[in-house]
């Protein structure tokens, strides 16, 4: 019996070795992620495709890439993953929030401004359960969730509705930021909002008339790196607009954009919470009308998942924090 345990404990060391590799696509950045020596990974892969008498990665590409053999390893390792976590899931259910853990992962938008009432609260509510929080901006996010390093993924953006579920929690709006100094016209200055105008939502209850954002489009602007959600969205209003954006700068998180424009230095499409909680003066701000300018926050899990107590308990505490403000609430 030991030595079937041994066996079971070495293959699964070695499928990590090989999901590792693949997630990197390296082996000397797996080896580091891994803790280990390159010459020690590289020996366990090629014991294993000995074994099995034929290779797992395509050496010849960089990144490597999965061999036919490769691909089926890794999606079988996948499944194995989603298995154990559903049963790790599953038994702490019967233990009635008293213990167990929630792997959560969202952008750094929304651990910082939408969620954090959330988190306090659970914690409170249970503090035996472990409650780990990733941040990663939004491109990134379903890679921790199709590795099985997250129970949830916090976001936006697209996600394959063939192998994932999305159970939506949370809506915002995005508003154009344009320093006052870039706005000579006054009738421009006239249809615009200031941050106070916005904090009592006057944009829903009392709108301007819509400006065309193509009368910005000699504004300098400040976008988010290509790896995110609100740059895809970006583009796409400026589509819509019929103008392509000068941009000045790119910026990694959505924060250091608006403090960017706060300062004078371009436009930038941002979150009305966070105009909420900032707000600068030398700023105006136009909505948008545009269905991409409505952002649905989803908890995004595995379709096949087993949707635990853990997990839906947090998602609703999500949905009460911000229920009967401003119409960000989404419920079930």
């Amino acid at each position: 019996a030991s030595d079937v345990y041994k066996r079971q404990h070495l293959m699964k060391t070695e499928y990590e070795y090989i999901l590792e590799v693949f997630k990197t696509g390296s082996f000397s950045k797996a080896a580091q992620n891994l803790f280990i020596t390159q010459p020690a990974l590289s020996i366990a892969i090629k014991k294993i495709e000995k074994d099995i008498h034929m290779p797992l990665f395509d050496r010849s590409h960089k990144p490597l890439t999965l061999t036919p053999a490769g691909k089926i390893f890794i999606t079988n390792i996948l499944q194995m993953k989603e298995l154990e976590n559903n049963l790790t899931r599953s038994i702490q259910d019967l233990d009635n929030l008293e213990s167990g853990e929630l792997r959560l992962a969202g952008t750094q938008y929304l651990n910082s401004h939408v969620i954090p009432a959330a988190i306090d609260q659970y914690i409170a509510a249970h503090p035996k359960v472990s409650l780990s929080l990733l941040e990663e901006n939004s491109g990134k996010l379903n890679d921790l969730l199709k590795y099985g390093l997250v129970d949830m993924v916090l976001h936006c953006g697209e996600y394959d509705s063939s192998k994932y579920r999305g159970i939506p929690f949370f809506r915002d709006h995005l508003f154009l930021a344009v320093p006052r100094k870039y706005i000579s016209a006054p009738p421009l200055l006239e249809k615009s909002y200031c941050a106070e105008e916005l904090l009592k939502d006057d944009f829903l209850t009392n709108p301007k008339p819509k400006v065309p954002l193509e009368y910005f489009s000699n504004v300098p602007f400040l976008l988010l790196t290509n790896t995110n959600n609100l740059r895809v969205r970006a583009l796409a209003i400026c589509h819509e607009n019929q103008f392509t954006p000068n941009i000045r700068f790119q910026a990694e998180q959505l924060e250091t954009a608006y403090y960017l424009a706060a300062h004078g230095l371009g436009a930038t499409f941002i979150s009305d919470v966070m105009i909420r909680e900032h707000h600068f003066p030398n700023l105006v701000f136009y909505p948008i009308d545009s269905p991409v300018a409505v952002r649905i926050y989803h908890a995004v899990i595995h379709k096949h998942s087993y949707l635990s107590r853990h997990m839906e308990t947090f998602i609703d505490l999500a949905r009460k924090t911000w229920k009967g403000k401003s119409n960000y609430c989404i419920d079930d």
